[in-house]
């Protein structure tokens, strides 16, 4: 069974931690309390319970210096456990999965390098499932059937009543969009 390895987080004066599992935890400290009557409290240590951002990425929120910070466990475990002779600037999930965020699934990555690697695992969105859909793919399948009907019809009439541009229906109709869709 492998050891959990705690080391102190630098930009937070050591006053948290981050193992190689992915995990942050407070450290033992004093906190100035108005409150309490010696006018501060001892913080006792305490792991943080991370929160997903939305997209999957674990992110950690933490108060310091009286300010709310928030880092991605993913690239506190990539700085403190992992070594970086190239100076790339992205981490990439080994497996995919971006909640695990154990030092064994993370590695140092180009822009390029982290797109090709979701690219090759199909960990890309596509059509419908992607954030920015607009469409259904029923929408982009009816759209080019009625252009290969009649080729002269209104993009701009389409492209208004789905609330698109007229550009996506060209790029639709083109098949430059929304290509995984064999017309």
């Amino acid at each position: 069974m492998e050891n959990e390895i705690w080391k102190d987080v630098e930009e937070f004066e050591n006053n948290y931690q981050i193992s190689n599992f992915g995990r942050l935890r407070s450290v033992a400290r004093k906190i100035n309390s108005s409150v309490q009557p010696c006018g501060f409290r001892i913080n006792n240590p305490r792991v943080i319970v991370p929160q997903d951002n939305g997209n999957g990425y674990q992110q950690y929120y933490v108060k310091f210096n009286n300010v709310r910070v928030v880092k991605y466990a993913h690239r506190l475990v990539a700085k403190y456990f992992l070594s970086n002779p190239d100076e790339k600037t992205e981490v990439n999930h080994i497996d995919g999965n971006k909640a695990n965020n154990h030092v064994s699934n993370l590695e140092w990555s180009t822009l390029q390098e982290n797109r090709e690697h979701a690219s090759r695992n199909n960990l890309i969105r596509k059509g419908e499932s992607s954030y920015q859909a607009k469409l259904s793919e029923n929408n982009v399948l009816a759209i080019r059937r009625l252009f290969r009907i009649n080729p002269k019809f209104n993009k701009c009439q389409i492209a208004k009543k789905l609330n698109v541009s007229d550009t996506t229906i060209h790029k639709i109709i083109k098949n430059e969009i929304w290509k995984h869709l064999t017309p």
